[in-house]
């Protein structure tokens, strides 16, 4: 996919910096998903 997006371009520095971004970004889902199991969790037990 890198190669699709930056075809022609050398991305030898840019790499730790796509990969970073990619990093945060799956682990910003999974805190969401975490937190909206939390919240459903919370909401069944207090019935």
């Amino acid at each position: 996919m890198v190669d699709i997006v930056y075809k022609g371009q050398n991305l030898t520095g840019e790499y730790a910096s796509i990969l970073n971004g990619f990093i945060h970004s799956f682990m910003m889902i999974c805190t969401l998903v975490f937190s909206v199991g939390l919240i459903d969790l919370r909401k069944n037990t207090k019935k």
